[in-house]
């Protein structure tokens, strides 16, 4: 009874979608291509609504707003002041506007990042992320490129030049593989975590179950026999190896592009959709508490077993092995 009561509550988190908060979303688009003070040729849409893996203990949309009249490169310079100006012009929004007035919904903890404007309505949280509309200008080679001209610790910039892309990946995976990111992103949720570089982002997890359901195929498990515990297991097993984590996909771009931002050092999850992007730094700044969270949990929900105990059964059953051959 533990057990099945343990699986149900953490293995199906109630799900939450896209349209669910549809009117919330498109009140808060429509203010952004009516209001700024740039004009917004449209509007990615990430996060765990863009990506179909939103649970109703944590729902977010990141809502990348593409222009062309913001710059393409030299970030540090003028997206800062950017930031600032649609922080202070969403609070005054919500300070001089009467109720009958206002264009958004109720909007609360207004706060900036290096690249983005965070508030959250209601219950699910929003990104406002401002960025250069590449799609109209250059193909994504241009845009690599252009990465590639930049300095390693500027790549983080262009991370949402190919939101869309990366929606699109997860977006289209099977069902039972966004349901186990959905599982997993809900275990994070409840995990106290030592500060926000130790806690995984939903990016990486979402990867990294991918990665984890794609390794056993190739290793020949038919998709039919692959179920929730085996995914589980074989997403432990990974996790518990980082030192040799190696996942890269070449889904929106070519081998040739691929190999313009090498990366040596595992562990190495590069972003399906931005070659430059590991995402195994960029969604987990310290891993030193994640590993063994997640085992930790993996065990307490009985999916796995503990290692030493099996390795010590499995050395037992060799030795049998071995006595009952020589007595032949």
């Amino acid at each position: 009874w533990y057990q099945r009561r343990v699986r149900g509550n953490l293995a199906r988190p109630e799900l939450v979608r896209y349209e669910d908060y549809r009117d919330t979303i498109e009140q808060i688009i429509e203010f952004c291509r009516t209001s700024l003070p740039f004009r917004v040729s449209r509007v990615g849409k990430g996060g765990s609504l863009g990506h179909d893996t939103g649970t109703k203990s944590r729902s977010d949309i990141d809502l990348v707003l593409y222009s062309e009249d913001l710059p393409k490169t030299g970030h540090a310079r003028w997206l800062p002041s950017i930031i600032s100006a649609l922080a202070s012009l969403l609070k005054d929004s919500q300070r001089m506007l009467t109720k009958a007035e206002k264009s958004l919904p109720k909007l609360t903890m207004i706060s900036t990042t290096q690249y983005s404007v965070q508030f959250t309505v209601g219950d699910l949280d929003v990104d406002l992320i401002p960025c250069y509309d590449w799609r109209n200008d250059y193909s994504s080679s241009i845009l690599y490129q252009t990465i590639k001209e930049e300095r390693p610790m500027d790549y983080i910039w262009y991370l949402s030049a190919a939101c869309e892309k990366e929606s699109d990946f997860i977006r289209k995976q099977p069902i039972k593989i966004k349901d186990m990111i959905r599982m997993v992103k809900h275990w994070r949720n409840g995990v106290l975590w030592k500060d926000q570089f130790h806690r995984p982002s939903s990016l990486l997890l979402s990867l990294l179950v991918i990665g984890a359901h794609e390794d056993m195929v190739k290793k020949g498990v038919s998709n039919l026999l692959i179920t929730p515990e085996s995914m589980l297991q074989g997403l432990t097993d990974m996790i518990q190896r980082k030192h040799e984590l190696r996942l890269e996909w070449s889904t929106h771009y070519s081998e040739s592009t691929r190999s313009m931002f090498p990366m040596k050092t595992c562990p190495v999850v590069r972003n399906p959709s931005n070659p430059a992007d590991n995402v195994a730094e960029t969604g987990l700044q310290n891993w030193t508490q994640f590993p063994g969270e997640f085992t930790r949990w993996a065990h307490f929900i009985g999916v796995v077993k503990n290692r030493g105990t099996m390795e010590a059964k499995q050395e037992k059953l060799h030795r049998i092995v071995q006595r009952l051959e020589s007595d032949f």
